[in-house]
């Protein structure tokens, strides 16, 4: 039998590992290839959509600023549409008007550009272009009048709060106009006229816009021969989309698109005053964003080839022990299969030992409930039998006691008829009924009665609260009066609760409810309640004499508040308390 040569052997695994290493290696590239891919092409989507939305929210913020500024023209000439000197100039009776509110201070303080004013008639009474370069007032641009005639609608008003407002192209070059129907101050009519103001779209305007919003404005006429080409394929883009979109009111026309790398500008289009597209809006930002991209991906694309070569070396190191390992790892298998085995037949013994020992305590408690229902019984029956003997001399007193009484009522009443018929009895019985104070006797005798009487009825009341608290050969539960349980445990104590010499009589409060019969052990429940309120006098036998009431000085009685509650259909709630010092905190 041939043994290989250690040399040989070596360099058979050399080649293998070598082998594996070559195949693990073109795995890893191509997993680190496919993962950044996908990823940069995941980075420059989210980052093209994050430019996209920045691109749209300037646009949106540019059109605000138009909006805004045709909103403040709208309000300039609000305030002119109700003064009752623009009523009364159209009217005819206030000819001082434009020498006196309409000179060059008032265009140039308001930003204006045209101010014009018809009577109801919609004819021009008073129209004027300033020119905020050169400061000059001149008449009302021939264009401008020219569009007046040709669109009638905008000087008629058919309410009072009516209003024309948006834009419109002269010679080329955007105006803001508005127009408002002259009323009175109070806002009431007839319509007197109108006031149109204008503001031109020129570079100073633009320019002011772009300062305000921060963000690069141009606005150019659509019907303008020289438009900038990547205006023009806009316009053509806006064009297509409206007419794809006409079914979508909602839909905004916009169009983005990159200039170059540096550079992305949004478009939109502008509706005239009488909703056709004459103006497009452009707006150029700078692509921070893009560059973002560009240098994430780049940064993205370092990480990924130091973790695809740091990974290659991990495999590598990982390939070249895992040879020596596999024997090892069968080794240690075994092993660890017996001592599984080994752990699963000491688990197994574990539980039972578990299992005995949770039995071995429910046997003691059992043990223990049997115990103490033994002695409960035994103790029931000792407080049974105890009740009935007293019971019954008492029941023989108290019987009797009734009899006796009628006796004595009739010997009463025959000494008072032998008194009253022998008014002189004979020497000897009037020493002897001189001797015994009869007529003390007869009145004492009277309440000795009355005394033994309630003191019977009170051992019977006592014997009946005995056997109704204790309970204690009652084994089941019971549908019981909780109410009857309190009233027969206060009637056991009623002897702590009367005041004494030296300590005051505890007062009982009692709030009860409407309680339904619960369903309970009575003889543990009145223990409980025995012992709730053995503790409460014990707390106020301590603490008579200690409180004193913080506002007046006055001594506060001591007192045992009981309340009872339903909570739910399933549950009532006794309550307990007392006035007393309460336990210490240090204890």
């Amino acid at each position: 039998m041939a043994i290989a040569p250690p040399e040989r052997k070596s360099n058979r695994s050399a080649k293998l590992s070598w082998r594996a290493s070559f195949l693990l290696g073109t795995a890893i590239l191509g997993v680190v290839g496919a993962v950044y891919t996908v990823s940069a092409l995941i980075v420059m989507s989210s980052f093209a959509t994050l430019e996209r939305q920045k691109t749209e929210l300037n646009l949106n913020q540019a059109s605000d600023a138009l909006l805004r500024d045709l909103e403040s023209l709208g309000a300039t000439a609000e305030d002119y549409a109700t003064w009752d000197d623009t009523y009364a100039y159209v009217q005819g009776d206030n000819p001082d008007y434009v020498s006196i509110n309409l000179g060059k201070a008032t265009f140039s303080n308001l930003g204006l550009n045209i101010l014009a004013l018809t009577n109801s008639d919609r004819t021009l009474i008073y129209g004027a272009a300033y020119n905020r370069t050169t400061g000059q007032l001149t008449d009302l641009p021939s264009p401008l009048q020219t569009y007046f005639r040709q669109q009638p609608a905008l000087l008629n008003h058919a309410t009072l709060g009516s209003r024309h407002a948006g834009f419109i192209v002269l010679s080329e070059t955007p105006v803001l106009l508005v127009s408002q129907p002259i009323v009175m101050s109070d806002g009431s009519g007839p319509v007197g006229g109108s006031v149109v103001l204008g503001r031109y779209l020129n570079s100073d305007e633009i320019n002011r816009l772009t300062r305000l919003t921060k963000i690069a404005i141009d606005i150019y006429p659509l019907q303008s021969r020289l438009l900038p080409t990547d205006v023009q394929r806009a316009s053509r883009a806006l064009s297509q989309k409206q007419d794809s979109q006409k079914q979508d009111s909602q839909k905004q026309d916009i169009v983005i698109k990159a200039l170059d790398s540096d550079t992305i500008a949004g478009y939109q289009l502008l509706d005239d005053i009488e909703g056709n597209p004459s103006l497009l809006l452009r707006i150029t930002v700078p692509r921070d964003i893009y560059q973002q991209s560009i240098a994430s991906i780049k940064l993205l694309s370092v990480a990924f080839l130091l973790a695809g070569t740091v990974f290659g070396v991990i495999i590598w190191l990982l390939t070249k022990k895992l040879v020596g390992h596999i024997t090892e790892r069968d080794r240690m298998e075994q092993a660890l299969q017996q001592e599984t085995a080994l752990r699963q037949s000491e688990a197994k013994y574990r539980e039972k030992a578990q299992e005995l020992e949770q039995t071995l305590h429910e046997l003691q408690s059992a043990q223990t409930q049997l115990v103490q229902s033994e002695k409960m019984s035994s103790l029931g029956q000792l407080v049974a039998g105890i009740a009935h003997e007293i019971n019954n001399p008492v029941s023989f007193i108290s019987g009797n006691i009734t009899y006796a009484d009628e006796y004595w009522r009739s010997v009463t009443n025959l000494l008072r008829l032998y008194q009253t018929h022998c008014p002189t009895p004979a020497a000897d019985v009037a020493e002897h009924m001189v001797g015994m104070n009869l007529d003390f006797i007869t009145e004492d005798f009277e309440k000795i009665l009355i005394s033994m009487k309630t003191g019977a009825e009170r051992i019977r009341q006592l014997v009946l609260s005995l056997r109704n608290f204790a309970r204690l050969d009652e084994s089941d539960m019971k549908f019981v009066d909780i109410h009857e349980g309190i009233e027969n445990t206060l009637t056991m104590l009623q002897h702590q609760l009367n005041g004494e010499a030296n300590r005051a009589k505890i007062e009982i409060i009692k709030e009860y409810s409407h309680l339904p019969v619960v369903e309970c052990y009575p003889g543990q429940l009145n223990q409980v309640i025995l012992y709730l309120l053995s503790n409460a006098i014990d707390a106020l036998e301590d603490g008579i004499g200690d409180q004193i009431a913080p506002a007046n000085g006055e001594w506060i009685a001591p007192t045992i508040r009981i309340c009872t509650q339903v909570l739910d259909q399933h549950q009532v709630e006794i309550r307990i308390a007392d006035n007393g010092r309460g336990i210490p905190e240090s204890l």
